[in-house]
């Protein structure tokens, strides 16, 4: 279990997909509970509440983040796995209109994460759509005022993802950028992402595209 990551809260970007995969299961059937189990009270409604509430108590203040790892006692600054394992919770609390557990340091916390390429890693893939998500949907979330602190670095982030991918994809055969089927679908949504900032410079580019969390709660 250790060689493969499996250890939970100490590797989130793996342990994640247990917490916020359950929650996409039961958020996306929910409506099935009453032919399911027409007998029982059984509530997602309920169990939402429960969710939200204790991932709430257990986020970071000064990141936003779930810094629950054995390691956290010593090291607390936001990493890259940090913010790939919270942004698989935040997946779900967009899918479910509840408030984001500090979006100001959520921005704050993901922000120095990016390159100076506009990616977050060496090429794009799915990580470049973690850290947009987590800038532009806490952004979104925060009230004007507050908004405008905010506003020209969160739109030049995501204008260098933007670009960032786009100059990448143009310049490497994908063939030796990808050696999966994860990785390619990641980065184009990342590009759909950008667009949920209003007025976002490229919007136009990429206007008849569709964003798969507007129909799933996770990927």
């Amino acid at each position: 279990h250790i060689k493969a990551k499996k250890i939970g809260w100490h590797y989130i970007w793996r342990g994640s997909h247990v917490g916020g995969g359950i929650a996409a299961i039961i958020g996306m059937t929910q409506h099935l509970f009453k032919n399911w189990w027409a007998k029982h009270d059984v509530s997602g409604e309920r169990w939402f509440n429960w969710y939200f509430a204790w991932l709430d108590k257990e986020a970071r203040p000064k990141t936003g983040f779930w810094q629950r790892a054995f390691w956290n006692m010593v090291y607390r600054k936001p990493t890259m796995i940090d913010m790939a394992g919270a942004v698989h919770f935040y997946w779900i609390y967009e899918a479910m209109d509840s408030p984001l557990p500090y979006p100001e340091k959520i921005i704050e916390s993901t922000l120095p994460l990016q390159k100076q390429t506009g990616l977050y890693k060496k090429h794009p893939f799915c990580i470049d759509l973690d850290g947009n998500f987590c800038i532009i949907r806490a952004y979104l979330q925060l009230p004007t005022n507050k908004q405008l602190v905010y506003k020209n670095a969160v739109y030049q982030s995501a204008e260098r993802n933007f670009e960032g991918t786009v100059n990448y994809l143009t310049k490497h055969p994908l063939e030796e950028i990808y050696t999966d089927s994860h990785g390619l679908p990641g980065a184009l949504a990342a590009l759909t992402e950008c667009a949920k900032l209003p007025n976002f410079k490229y919007a136009d580019m990429i206007k008849d595209w569709q964003h798969p969390l507007d129909k799933v709660m996770w990927l």
